[in-house]
């Protein structure tokens, strides 16, 4: 059974294999658009997928059901960066603020992996916060509160003190002076001995910036020259973006003398 999703920019084609997993394949209308993944298998029903779709466009469908259920991609780096360090064993009943969730790949794989902690998921854009709430639901987790952040640079009040503190691929898309502010937040809600974690934050210093614009050179430039550059020549659609928009989208990476 084959079901065609409709959307302006591309043909989405999914095809049931079995009863619990179907094959997704996008075939975008412009070749010059940049996708990093257009085919995967997954176990997501139809509503979510089109969920997907809505919030992320068809370039980068197949990619973000990946970051949750690809073992070898988000999951892997999880594992590395954070129980490469603490044991699960050793959060079980602690609490921990997985910050800037964003659509919540990340958070699913956290609140599977740690059944026992409490996870607080925090994220600013209401349309990634709903679809992380429909993973959410869809998985049926008990162990997970997902909340909206009051501004960019503020924390929610419910959060209180917390264990550990995540920000997974979520640093560089925060503006320099929230970087500031709500690091000095996070660590004062951080109980004692507890663990701040920073992971997927591209280094400023690599000769290309792979997160935003995949050019060359760009992280060294200052900002007047890399704007320009960015929308010129980069052929990730950034044409007309404005420098607070690359900055949100993540142009600009950090060093570890800067966190």
């Amino acid at each position: 059974m084959n079901t065609i999703l409709a959307h302006e920019d591309a043909v989405i084609r999914i095809t049931e294999i079995n009863s619990v997993s179907r094959r997704i394949e996008v075939e975008i209308n412009e070749p010059s658009v940049f996708s990093p993944r257009k085919r995967w298998i997954t176990r997501y029903p139809i509503e979510l997928i089109e969920a997907v779709l809505k919030v992320k466009g068809p370039a980068y469908l197949c990619d973000e059901i990946a970051r949750d259920e690809d073992p070898s991609y988000v999951e892997s780096d999880i594992f590395a960066s954070l129980f490469g360090y603490v044991s699960k064993n050793d959060m079980d009943g602690k609490r921990l603020l997985d910050f800037g969730c964003g659509s919540g790949a990340s958070t699913m794989i956290i609140s599977r992996e740690l059944p026992n902690c409490r996870i607080y998921a925090v994220e600013l854009e209401e349309k990634s916060l709903a679809l992380a709430q429909l993973r959410a639901a869809y998985y049926h987790f008990e162990n997970l509160m997902m909340l909206r952040s009051p501004a960019p640079d503020r924390l929610p009040e419910q959060i209180q003190q917390v264990d550990y503190i995540l920000l997974s691929a979520v640093y560089e898309h925060l503006l320099p002076d929230e970087r500031q502010s709500l690091l000095l937040q996070m660590w004062q809600h951080l109980a004692p001995e507890g663990i701040l974690f920073i992971n997927q934050t591209p280094d400023r210093r690599f000769p290309i910036e792979t997160h935003t614009t995949g050019l060359p050179f760009i992280n060294y430039l200052p900002n007047f020259v890399a704007g320009p550059f960015a929308r010129i020549f980069s052929k990730r659609g950034l044409r007309g973006a404005s420098w607070e928009s690359l900055l949100r989208k993540g142009i600009r990476g950090a060093t570890p003398t800067e966190i």
